[in-house]
């Protein structure tokens, strides 16, 4: 058929031009052209064009063109074009262009270019492009390309992860995020926690010329050191009573010596009824050359020499004194 209208329900071989249907149609064959239908299209083999719904739409065979649907958008074989619903795409053999979903993407075999949902989206087979999800992207072999949620995972990853955890059995390229951790990692990890099996952790107790007593664990990754410190006791103003937390982020230059910079988030003491202009909530901004001298094969000397910014408030037009930073104590492995 070149052209076929249906009120309730229609079922034809092939369709070659354009297919509407009010409520549903089938095809056994292959369906190229239009199909506008009102809540479920059918294609028994290859969909060449076009495919639009308020439901579901079902290639059994390949997809040449797109779909969309406002349920959900499922095609066997593989799709080559796009796929946009408004909760659920389904390509079985293979993903070249799009997929983009109010929910899930799943691609169940190699996949290219994007894929885009609100919660999860899912690439069996090898992928190369970019996958943006809210929650979760799962990339089950060979990433090649961009992953960026709040979860990312993948088998063989070669671009970046961008997340609050991103985890992948061989990494290589950027992790960036709170958590980042790989079975083997060729590249750079930013992160509060940078982690791969047999790579340097410890932990550090420390004072300093701005916080008396710190306790932060430090990890270590390809060179890349990030130290997550808490502290109390301020030794700016009057502040004794204040706590820190911070996070710096470096890297090492030999054997002892390393460099890093950093940021302090200070938090006074005073009840917020009384909080006045002079101990609000404020930061410091700090660069640091490092030394960490072993003694043992578990404890060694930490020691940290630099300069630390102290902003009186978190503004733009916030006022700002530079100062010596000098810090030292142990180190736990």
């Amino acid at each position: 058929a070149s052209v076929r209208l249906s009120l309730l329900w229609a079922r034809s071989g092939t369709v070659k031009a354009v297919d509407l249907g009010l409520v549903a149609t089938g095809t056994s064959g292959d369906m190229r052209g239009l199909q506008l239908v009102g809540f479920y299209g059918g294609v028994g083999r290859d969909l060449q064009g076009l495919g639009a719904t308020l439901g579901v739409l079902v290639a059994k065979r390949e997809v040449r063109g797109f779909q969309f649907s406002g349920i959900t958008s499922w095609a066997g074989g593989r799709v080559t074009g796009g796929q946009v619903s408004a909760f659920v795409n389904y390509a079985g053999e293979g993903l070249g262009g799009i997929q983009l979903s109010g929910l899930v993407n799943i691609n169940d075999g190699d996949g290219g270019f994007l894929q885009l949902a609100s919660v999860t989206n899912v690439n069996v087979g090898d992928f190369g492009g970019l996958q943006l999800a809210t929650f979760i992207n799962h990339a089950n072999r060979e990433m090649n390309g961009a992953q960026v949620s709040v979860l990312n995972y993948a088998d063989n990853g070669n671009g970046a992860q961008i997340g609050l955890i991103n985890m992948s059995r061989r990494m290589k390229g950027l992790q960036l995020g709170v958590f980042n951790t790989s079975r083997d990692m060729d590249g750079v990890p930013i992160g509060l926690i940078n982690m791969t099996p047999g790579n340097p952790r410890s932990w550090i107790f420390y004072a300093s010329t701005l916080s008396l007593a710190n306790v932060g664990f430090r990890t270590e990754v390809n060179g890349w050191t990030s130290i997550l410190s808490g502290g109390y006791g301020n030794t700016n103003d009057e502040e004794s009573e204040a706590g820190t937390i911070s996070w710096h982020y470096g890297h090492v230059l030999g054997r002892y010596l390393g460099v890093d910079v950093g940021w302090v988030h200070i938090i006074p003491s005073a009840k917020a009824e009384d909080r006045t202009d002079e101990d609000r909530l404020h930061y410091a901004l700090q660069a640091r050359l490092t030394g960490d001298f072993a003694l043992g094969r578990h404890v060694g000397l930490f020691a940290a020499a630099g300069v630390s910014t102290i902003f009186d408030r978190y503004a733009t037009d916030a006022n700002s004194e530079t100062e010596f930073l000098a810090a030292g104590g142990g180190v736990l492995r």
